[in-house]
């Protein structure tokens, strides 16, 4: 088992020995974890909100909207803090993904 791999990769040097014959091969394992935080969930007195998820640094990212009624806007999918107007009554779930690579994340808010 490897710990402490980095972002930036971790070498390895991986020896074979058979009888009087050796060989070796060089490995890099990336650390390619994801987080994705959406933020602290919301009770607004109007239809508006402004969402507050972390930026990524170097991830794409994006919001959508999980709930049946999705007619909430948007107005930047790729930012990580769009402002959201024409929220429905009841609560509205939307959803922060971020991918980096082959791994992918994602956090759900709640605005009511």
């Amino acid at each position: 088992m490897a710990s402490g791999i980095t972002n930036s990769g971790s070498q390895f040097i991986w020896t074979v020995h058979r009888g009087s014959c050796t060989d070796a091969q060089n490995i890099t394992i990336y650390n390619e974890q994801v987080e994705a935080e959406a933020g602290m969930n919301r009770v607004v007195d109007n239809n508006s909100v402004m969402l507050d998820a972390t930026q990524p640094t170097t991830a794409l990212r994006s919001w959508s909207i999980t709930s049946e009624d999705k007619s909430a806007s948007i107005n930047c999918l790729t930012c990580n803090n769009p402002i959201v107007t024409n929220l429905p009554e009841g609560k509205t779930t939307f959803r922060w993904t971020v991918t980096d690579g082959h791994c992918t994340a994602f956090d759900d808010v709640d605005v009511t």
